[in-house]
């Protein structure tokens, strides 16, 4: 499977459209997916939360034993 992946800029969301986004979850589950260099790693999460958005942010809370953790900046 081959898939697109880019950052996202704070520029690339506009504030309005992020809170939208975030008054819809219904429960803080989400997916994050990191990359470094060649290195690309995921994981689901159920400790997301918005934070300020300007810029667009979200607060989360992985385990440092976790396989991800290396590569999420």
């Amino acid at each position: 499977m081959n898939q697109l992946i880019r950052s996202l800029e704070s520029a690339d969301i506009e504030p309005s459209a992020f809170r939208s986004v975030m008054r819809h979850i219904a429960g803080a589950i989400g997916v994050v997916m990191a990359s470094a260099g060649a290195i690309r790693a995921g994981l689901t999460t159920t400790s997301l939360t918005a934070a300020p958005t300007e810029p667009s942010s979200a607060l989360i809370c992985v385990n440092r034993s976790a396989s991800a953790w290396p590569v999420i900046p």
